[in-house]
């Protein structure tokens, strides 16, 4: 069994100070304190409204990857599980990169999977009894072992997204297209049902339940389609309150719930019941952002991540109506960030100029 452990000790140089973040529940309690021991992390101010302008905050450490040869690449997406490690994957000089750890406190690299065109989406998968992971870009990469090669399959247009099940016997992936359509592909990488191919606007994200019963995608203009596979039938488009490009999706399975942002600071929440699905805008977030990831932890724990022109931002909300800064002090070089991903106890943030970033937390 492969485990995740720290990225970088706090004796690497490549870290930063460390401290603990733990989202509090309740507008009440949305004021983070100091950090008793007095080590001078900064009290978190959170004021109704829209979160201000800051210096950013303390807590955050930077993965150093000058080691890795990929330069100044653009990370775009990060994905990973306790039992399969940790991949990033973005656009380097000359095509894509995509990176990986499993001790945890060593990455590279990996020189398996070649592609001229840039990564944009990555998945691996929580199980514990098939490693498997999925890359999407100009086509779609997988693999089930670390030492294996990697399977290659085309795709209707670039691939933007993609999420897969937890099912060990009957998994499947969702592929998200620059020409929106949201594919599907079962176990064995062999193509299924594609459930949305009748929409001409790119779809930029895609979320599914862990046994694929509810399967959400969203992209240009609003768009966001709703998948069952309960109901092969259906594909529906949802009714959004924008029309701003939406650029993520993610959410828990119990209780449902899912977030989807995107352009002018549109973060956007999952209501109702399948399949007249309604989302409602999120009051609180500054209209000159952009975001393009989020990460649901729980109702309580929510991280979106994006910029502001050319300074990057990551928001947490605790679902009942606080937004706190919690963007790096030192943004490890990076002028927008482009995806979130959290374990039990850290929150990654990848972004430009190879930017890897984590906070330890409490879940």
């Amino acid at each position: 069994m492969l485990l995740l452990l720290l990225a970088c000790s706090l004796s690497s140089a490549a870290c930063r100070h460390e401290v603990e973040f733990s989202p509090r529940d309740g507008a009440a309690d949305a004021r983070a304190d100091a950090d008793a021991s007095g080590d001078g992390a900064p009290a978190i101010d959170v004021a109704d409204g829209p979160p201000s302008d800051t210096s950013g905050v303390d807590g955050w450490s930077q993965v150093d990857l000058s080691t890795t040869g990929i330069g100044a690449a653009q990370l775009r997406a990060i994905s990973g599980s306790l039992q399969n490690g940790i991949y990033v994957v973005g656009q380097g000089i000359g095509g894509g990169v995509a990176l990986y750890s499993f001790s945890g406190d060593s990455w590279a690299k990996d020189e398996k999977l070649s592609s001229s065109a840039p990564l944009d989406g990555v998945w691996v998968s929580p199980d514990t009894a098939v490693a498997r992971v999925v890359v999407v870009g100009a086509q779609l990469w997988w693999r089930t072992e670390p030492s294996a090669i990697w399977t290659t399959h085309s795709l209707p247009s670039a691939g933007k997204a993609v999420w897969g099940t937890k099912q060990t016997v009957n998994g499947v992936s969702y592929v998200a297209t620059a020409s929106g359509q949201l594919t599907r592909w079962e176990r064995t990488f062999q193509p299924g049902a594609s459930p949305c191919t009748d929409n001409k606007l790119s779809l930029d994200g895609v979320w599914a339940t862990g046994q694929g019963t509810d399967v959400f995608a969203v992209g240009a203009a609003g768009t966001i389609r709703y998948w069952s596979d309960d109901n092969a039938a259906v594909c529906s488009e949802q009714v959004t309150p924008t029309t701003k490009d939406l650029h993520a999706v993610h959410g828990v399975d119990s209780p449902l719930l899912a977030y989807a942002v995107g352009a002018e600071g549109v973060v956007l929440k999952l209501a109702g019941t399948a399949p007249s699905w309604t989302w409602q805008p999120v009051a609180g977030t500054p209209p000159d952002e952009t975001y393009y990831g989020v990460f649901v932890r729980s109702p309580s724990d929510i991280w979106i991540v994006g910029c502001k022109g050319q300074t990057p931002r990551v928001r947490h909300y605790d679902g009942t109506g606080t937004f706190t800064d919690m963007t790096p002090r030192d943004p490890g070089g990076a002028t927008c960030y482009r995806g979130v991903w959290a374990d039990s106890e850290r929150v990654w943030v990848v972004g430009d100029a190879a930017a890897l970033l984590y906070i330890k937390t409490k879940g």
